[in-house]
């Protein structure tokens, strides 16, 4: 099992170069479509709805152009720090994984678990962004719920060693 995760941890910055790059497409689609749903509305005049779709698409569009430092401002927000921790931290915060090193692999495999929440975490906070969007395009606000949640469990799983050390401290008193 530790193996698996290794070699999936390894692949990991591929895939969040790719997530870049896909949010970075995205950023400018949503910015020229809300620019466009701008336009129209500023035609069409007060009977063509609200400004909220177009300010909300502006705003998501940013996020996802400027997506590394939005996810470093969320850090920021929730853990007071704009830097994510590096996957071996975690072996700083618990007595719980301390107590399992004479297992063989054991901490590369948490190491490993890491940096693939961190992944995770990435897709969460993109998955949020553009649900959060939704909730202003056509009337579906029952997508805001949903997309600030993604927000912020997407935060939470970039920075896994520091929310398991808030989860640790919690329990532990």
């Amino acid at each position: 099992m530790s193996a698996l995760l290794e070699s999936i941890a390894e692949a990991v910055p591929h895939p969040e170069n790719l997530l870049l790059a896909i949010c970075y497409l995205l950023g400018l689609v949503f910015v020229l479509k809300s620019i466009v749903r701008a336009a129209r509305r500023s035609e069409l005049g007060i009977q063509s709805g609200s400004w909220a779709s177009p300010i909300a698409g502006l705003i998501v569009g940013a996020a996802f152009l400027a997506f590394p430092t939005a996810v470093t401002v969320g850090l920021e927000t929730l853990f007071g720090s704009g830097t994510v921790s590096d996957p071996s931290a975690i072996f700083a915060y618990s007595d719980i994984i301390s107590g399992q090193s004479y297992e063989p692999n054991f901490g590369s495999a948490v190491e490993s678990f890491a940096l693939i929440a961190r992944l995770l975490g990435y897709i969460a906070f993109a998955r949020g962004l553009y649900l959060l969007n939704a909730a202003t395009v056509d009337g579906s606000a029952a997508a805001f719920g949903p997309g600030a949640t993604f927000v912020v469990a997407g935060i939470a799983a970039v920075n896994f060693p520091e929310l398991f050390r808030l989860i640790s401290n919690l329990i532990s008193g």
